[in-house]
């Protein structure tokens, strides 16, 4: 393994360790607002996060047609952040609304998809398939290792 791959590797290894740990970190209050809201409106919440992720990608997709990966990438993961501080604000400030609840459950389900999709998409432009082969299991070992 050359010293570049090497680099690369602990890199995403790294990445994919704090996605996945912040994924478990904050999945409880996702599971929580659901548990709260009640087996009844799980449907509902489903629901919500379909039309969430069919509109998210079709505004992803609009960005990443016109704004480079470079500065796409970095951004999308500064907004989604900025998302986590914001909604840590509002159950401060609403710590009782079930509309808050509900649109943080349909957010955080779809900020975990983009999230874990964006970055294997990112792995696959970086890696080539040969590299992909041999480096691929260490980097999702970081995610394992991020439960």
């Amino acid at each position: 393994m050359a010293p570049h791959e090497r680099k690369a590797l602990a890199l995403a290894f790294a990445c994919n360790f704090t996605l996945m740990g912040s994924y478990y970190i904050l999945r409880p209050v996702r599971d929580t607002v659901a548990t709260l809201m009640g087996v009844g409106h799980l449907p509902q919440l489903f629901t919500a996060t379909f039309f969430g992720t069919f509109a998210a990608s079709a505004l992803y997709s609009a960005f990443a047609s016109r704004i480079r990966l470079s500065r796409l990438l970095p951004g999308t993961f500064w907004f989604w952040l900025s998302n986590v501080l914001l909604f840590a604000l509002l159950f401060r400030l609403f710590p009782q609304s079930r509309w808050l609840g509900g649109s943080y459950y349909v957010w955080f389900s779809v900020a975990n998809l983009f999230m874990i999709s964006i970055f294997w998409s990112l792995m696959v432009d970086v890696f080539s398939a040969a590299q992909a082969t041999g480096l691929f299991a260490l980097i999702a070992a970081g995610g394992a290792l991020g439960r």
